[in-house]
C-alpha cells in the first residue's frame, strides 16, 4: 500500500501548497505527467503562433516596410491580449484564433503587393534611364506619377481613386510618354495611316498589250496616286498629336539636316512646298513608307481573233456555182492559206498517243473551213457528262508534210500563268476572276486523220451538184468511190447517220488513215 508523509495543517487538500507530498502512486504520477504534457503543448503552440508574426519581407519596397512593422506590432499586442483564447480555441469557438490567422495572411498579402510594385518601379526606372540617354525632358504628367508612387500602397495618395484605395499608378500610365518609336510601333503607325486606302490600278505606261497563245495580255500598274497619297498624308497629320512616342521621333528627325533633306523632297513632290515643322516630317516619313508601284497583268481571249478568223474564212471561200475551180484546187488553197498551229492556238505538246508517240510536230498548220465544208466534216463527240453531240469544226489541222488533215477540236484546260503548267481540272477554290490560273481552250489530239484524197472527197461533197466535177478515183481499200457513186450527204446530223448506215460499205471510214506521227 502506498504511503505519504505531510506536515499537519488546517488544509485537508493533500496537494495544497503547504503540503509536502511524497505520494508515488500511479494515479498521481499520471496526473503529473498530463499536467507537464499540457504545459509543453501550450508552450510550443505559443511559440509557433508568435513565430507567425515574423512574415518574410524579402522583395518588398522600402516604402511599405514601416507599414509592415506597424502591422506586426499591432498584431503582437492583439496576441498577448487574446493569448488565452487563441491557445484555447474551445473557449470562443476559435474566433480569436481565426482573427489572428487572418491578420497574418493579410500581412503576407501586403508583402506580395509591395513586391509587385517594386517590379513596376524597375520598369519605370528603365523608361526613365532611356529618356535620359535620349536627352528627353520629363513631362509634368510623368513627374506626377513618379511622385505618387513614392507613397506606400496603404496611402490613399498612391491610388487613382483615394476613396476606394484602388487603381494605383503604374508604368502603363507613363509609357505613352517614354515608349520608343521602334519597328513595331512604326508598323502600327503605317497600318493606321493607310487603313482602308487601296492603290489605283492603271495601264502600264511602258508595256503595250501583246497577244500570246491566243490570249491578250494587258499589263497594269498598281500604285498610290496623288489623291490616295493625300489621304494617307491627312491620316498621318491627324495621328501626330495622339502618339507621343512618334511625336518625339519626328521632332528629333526635324533636327537632323540629312534626314530633313530626304523627307523634304518627298513632301515637296506631293504638296509643292518645303517642310515647315515636325508635323510635316511625320507626313513625309509616312509617304516614304507607301509601297512602290507593282506590275501586274490580266489575260483574256484576243478580241481580234474572231475578226481575223472571219476575214481569213472569207478569203478562202469557194466560188459560186459555175466556177471552174475543183476540189483539188480548193485543197491547194486551203494549204496555201494555212498558218502555223502554234500561232493562234494553245496546245499540249507533250500529250502522248496510245503508242507513246507525240501527236504534235513542228510545222503543223491550221486553216479555216467554209461553213459548207464545216457541215461536211461534222462529227460526233462526247462531252464531260458523257452525252454525244454533233461538232462542226471551224478549222482543220494539216500535218507538217501537208498530206494529212484532221478537224481541229478544242478542250478546256487550266493554265498556270506563272509556270505554264496546264491541268484538266481547275485548282481547288478556282474562280473565273483568278489571275494566276486561266481557263484556256487547248487543241486536243485529233481522233482521226484524212488523207489528201479523203479530204478532197469531203470538199467535193460540199460542192453543189454539177460544180467541180472531179473524179478522185477509188483506192484499193475501198475507202472511197467516185463521187457519182457516193450517196449524197444530207445536212442534218440524223439524216447523215441514216445515210451512213444505208451505205456503210461505201462510206468514209474516218481514222483508218494514220499520218504516222
Amino acid at each position: 500500500m502506498a504511503t505519504s508523509t505531510r506536515l499537519l495543517s488546517g488544509n485537508t487538500n493533500p496537494y495544497a501548497s503547504e503540503a509536502v507530498v511524497f505520494d508515488s502512486s500511479a494515479p498521481v504520477q499520471y496526473y503529473l505527467q498530463q499536467q507537464a504534457h499540457q504545459a509543453a503543448k501550450e508552450e510550443a503552440t505559443d511559440k509557433y503562433l508568435q513565430g507567425m508574426l515574423e512574415v518574410d519581407d524579402k522583395g518588398m519596397r522600402n516604402n511599405e516596410r514601416p507599414d509592415l512593422i506597424g502591422m506586426r506590432t499591432k498584431l503582437q499586442d492583439q496576441y498577448i491580449k487574446n493569448r488565452d483564447l487563441i491557445l484555447h480555441p474551445e473557449k470562443d469557438n476559435g474566433k480569436a484564433l481565426l482573427e489572428y490567422r487572418g491578420a497574418i495572411q493579410g500581412m503576407k498579402s501586403f508583402v506580395n503587393k509591395s513586391a509587385a510594385e517594386k517590379e513596376e518601379d524597375k520598369r519605370i526606372a528603365t523608361l526613365s534611364d532611356w529618356a535620359k540617354k535620349e536627352g528627353l525632358k520629363t513631362p509634368d504628367d510623368v513627374m506626377n506619377v513618379i511622385q505618387k508612387r513614392n507613397y506606400s500602397i496603404n496611402d490613399p495618395r498612391f491610388h487613382k481613386d483615394p476613396q476606394a484605395m484602388t487603381g494605383g499608378y503604374t508604368s502603363s500610365d507613363i509609357e505613352p510618354f517614354y515608349k520608343p518609336f521602334g519597328t513595331k510601333e512604326q508598323t502600327q503607325w503605317i497600318d493606321a495611316t493607310m487603313s482602308g486606302i487601296k492603290p489605283d490600278e492603271v495601264e502600264h505606261p511602258n508595256k503595250k498589250p501583246i497577244v500570246k497563245d491566243g490570249l491578250l495580255y494587258t499589263y497594269k500598274i498598281n500604285q498610290f496616286g496623288k489623291d490616295k497619297l493625300a489621304q494617307i498624308g491627312n491620316s498621318a497629320n491627324t495621328l501626330y498629336d495622339n502618339v507621343p512616342a512618334a511625336k518625339r521621333y519626328f521632332e528629333s528627325e526635324f533636327k537632323d539636316p540629312n534626314e530633313l533633306i530626304k523627307y523634304n523632297q518627298i513632301f515637296k513632290n506631293q504638296y509643292g512646298k518645303d517642310i515647315q515643322n515636325p508635323r510635316d516630317v511625320a507626313v513625309a516619313w509616312t509617304l516614304s513608307k507607301v509601297p512602290p508601284p507593282i506590275e501586274s497583268f490580266d489575260t483574256r481571249e484576243d478580241p481580234n481573233a474572231y475578226i481575223k478568223k472571219l476575214n481569213y474564212a472569207a478569203s478562202i471561200r469557194r466560188p459560186r456555182v459555175g466556177s471552174q475551180k475543183d476540189a483539188n484546187e480548193e485543197l491547194v488553197q486551203i494549204k496555201t492559206q494555212s498558218e502555223p498551229l502554234e500561232k493562234n492556238h494553245v496546245f499540249v505538246s507533250n500529250e502522248n498517243s496510245r503508242d507513246g508517240k507525240k501527236w504534235y510536230k513542228a510545222g503543223m498548220k491550221t486553216a479555216f473551213l467554209t461553213p459548207t465544208l464545216q457541215n461536211t466534216l461534222s462529227t460526233q463527240l462526247t462531252d464531260e457528262e458523257g452525252k454525244t453531240y454533233d461538232f462542226k469544226p471551224k478549222e482543220v489541222i494539216i500535218s507538217e508534210d501537208g498530206k494529212y488533215f484532221a478537224p481541229l477540236v478544242k478542250v478546256p484546260m487550266y493554265k498556270n500563268i506563272e509556270t505554264g503548267e496546264m491541268t484538266e481540272k481547275p485548282p481547288s477554290g478556282w474562280t473565273d476572276t483568278d489571275k494566276k490560273v486561266k481557263k484556256v481552250d487547248v487543241v486536243s489530239k485529233p481522233k482521226f486523220w484524212l488523207t489528201e484524197k479523203q479530204m478532197a472527197a469531203e470538199i467535193q461533197k460540199s460542192f453543189p451538184k454539177g460544180e467541180g466535177n472531179v473524179d478522185l478515183g477509188i483506192d484499193e481499200e475501198g475507202a472511197f468511190v467516185s463521187p457519182e457513186n457516193v450517196a449524197p450527204r444530207p445536212n442534218t446530223p440524223r439524216a447523215r447517220q441514216e445515210a451512213a448506215k444505208a451505205s456503210s460499205n461505201k462510206k468514209l471510214v474516218k481514222g483508218t488513215a494514220d499520218p504516222k506521227l
